[in-house]
């Protein structure tokens, strides 16, 4: 209430992607994306996905962790499952995507991938995932986004959408939900409410 800081934790050889994101009904885990070792493979660093606890008493403790093969820029929770979503490119390849990972012991729910950057950050209410896909372009001009709706439980495509006229490809902003059939994003730098209709 006085916003005192209670705790403070460090992370030695971890460089954080993406926003801490509280796990659970009593709040005292917390997922988060990460770099981790380099890959003796190639000159990129692995990324993860990793749930910890005790990060609130200064004792952090990690429970579990997952690689993926994207920067996790995004992390979400709808009270049942950890939503990690992002991408990365490099030369010719990329990487796009979004996993689901179970609150308590990260284990793998579903995956999804795709060709094209997905654009974060990911919403989720407790039916259904928001996000949309970029086009780029290599000049400001209009282009199109594709916006996706998918079954949380199952990861399945629900609906997808055309976003015409946003900036090079980008619908930047968190689409909203609003309930289950609409939600709001921005739109060539201007918040649109869409209605989502089966």
């Amino acid at each position: 209430e006085e916003g005192k800081v209670l705790s403070r934790t460090g992370f030695p050889n971890m460089r954080i992607s993406s926003n801490l994101t509280l796990i659970g009904n009593e709040n005292k885990r917390v997922a988060f994306g990460y770099f981790g070792d380099l890959n003796p493979q190639s000159s990129v660093r692995r990324t993860y996905v990793a749930l910890y606890e005790g990060i609130a008493e200064g004792k952090p403790k990690q429970i579990a962790k997952q690689e993926v093969p994207y920067i996790p820029m995004n992390i979400a929770s709808n009270g049942e499952l950890i939503i990690s979503s992002g991408f990365r490119e490099r030369s010719e390849e990329l990487a796009s995507g979004v996993d689901a990972f179970d609150i308590s012991s990260l284990e793998k729910r579903w995956q999804r991938r795709f060709s094209e950057p997905l654009v974060a950050p990911v919403s989720v209410s407790a039916e259904n995932i928001y996000f949309t896909l970029s086009f780029p372009t290599t000049a400001e001009t209009p282009s199109n986004g594709l916006f996706y709706v998918l079954t949380a439980s199952t990861g399945k495509t629900d609906r997808e959408v055309a976003v015409e006229g946003v900036l090079n490809g980008f619908a930047s902003g968190m689409p909203m939900p609003f309930g289950e059939d609409a939600l709001m994003l921005s739109d060539n730098q201007k918040p649109i409410i869409y209605k989502i209709r089966d």
